[in-house]
């Protein structure tokens, strides 16, 4: 039987219609509730991953350690080519473990509003079939980027981006899974935020009647289309394989340094350094179990060179234009020099520039 992990963080956003289509489809479906203080895995070992909504946000990392903890799970997950679904907050979430910024919008978008489908959703494995218009129920303070490397599928009045696909990952901004039943409670557990706000509640509920049925069946169909997904999939292929494995890895993270040490002083200086210009080797280590982990291939890796050898040293350093630029400069000279070409090529440079998007976020 195929599982499915779900991250509940609150109890009135639970699954509710996700969960109802995949027990219809025979998925079993574990709920974590990390509300209630379930720990968060660092490797997801079920099928898929669902992260649901809560009324925290992604800079809520350092109050509440679980959200630091799912985006790391979901970066686990994307390495691993696994189905990921992220709502609401789990979308946001989805979207800072891409890279993307994460920010309060101009302003809230809560209750009934038009969600109008991008051109590329027509042929989305979830949203291929779904209307090209309709009104969703929303409720949300923050928004984001879209992630580098991912599809942008819907949009709002108020937010440019309210859907994505990144591989085999969708971030869904607004509510497909809710109820009728489920939207009156919303607005009796967020009463407050609803007052401030100067939002008329009892409209909100009102209006489930007009729309929650359209609504109910379109979250069925692509809920079904995902669940879909969780049976059929088998495990992805990680590029990291496609490199070459541990070996080929540790050979570039190493070029990379060497590239670094070469031509970026600047870049250098900020690292580790066991002598003047020489990055130590902890930490060109660490950096090799990150891009391997980061490739798909921790595991693998940490068995043919161990874990990294020194603690790494905290440094607040302002990261501006010149160190990113510096920064891609070295890995494309490491990549040369190590002869990556075609379409795992390709692959690094997309996701190099996640990290340079990554670094372009930083405060």
């Amino acid at each position: 039987m195929r599982r499915v992990l779900v991250i509940q963080h609150v109890a009135d956003e639970p699954p509710l219609a996700i969960g109802d289509v995949l027990a219809a489809k025979g998925i079993s479906v574990d709920i974590m509730r990390v509300d209630r203080g379930d720990p968060v895995p660092t490797t997801l070992a079920s099928d898929g991953l669902v992260i649901m909504g809560g009324p925290m946000g992604v800079a809520d990392t350092a109050r509440l350690p679980h959200l630091g903890q799912e985006i790391t799970l979901l970066r686990d997950a994307l390495a691993q080519g696994k189905p990921i679904l992220g709502v609401c907050l789990g979308s946001q979430l989805l979207a800072a473990a891409l890279g993307a910024r994460v920010s309060p919008g101009p302003a809230k978008e809560i209750g009934w509003h038009p969600v109008t489908l991008e051109p590329a959703a027509q042929g989305d494995a979830l949203f291929g079939a779904a209307p090209q218009q309709f009104i969703g129920f929303h409720w949300h303070g923050d928004i984001f980027e879209l992630p580098a490397g991912a599809t942008a599928l819907a949009r709002s009045e108020r937010t440019a981006v309210q859907a994505f696909r990144h591989g085999r990952a969708w971030g869904i901004l607004f509510h497909l899974e809710v109820s009728r039943d489920a939207v009156h409670g919303f607005t009796r557990a967020f009463a407050d935020e609803l007052a401030a706000e100067q939002l008329d509640g009892a409209a909100i509920a009102a209006a489930a009647s007009d729309h929650c049925a359209t609504l109910e069946q379109l979250g069925r169909e692509v809920f079904s289309r995902w669940a879909e997904l969780v049976l059929t999939l088998g495990p992805q292929r990680t590029p990291f394989a496609d490199l070459g494995g541990a070996a080929v890895v540790h050979d570039l993270a190493m070029r990379f340094y060497d590239a670094m040490e070469a031509h970026e002083p600047a870049l250098t200086a900020l690292h580790e350094c066991e002598s003047p210009g020489k990055v130590s080797r902890g930490a060109r280590e660490r950096f090799a179990l990150f891009l391997a982990g980061w490739l798909g291939g921790p595991q693998d890796y940490t068995a043919q060179h161990g874990p990294p050898r020194l603690r790494m040293r905290h440094r607040e350093v302002p990261v501006d234009a010149g160190m990113r630029d510096a920064w891609l400069r070295s890995m494309t000279l490491a990549m040369d020099a190590a002869g990556i070409t075609g379409d795992v090529r390709r692959y690094l440079d997309a996701r190099f520039a996640e990290v340079a998007n990554f670094l372009r976020n930083i405060d």
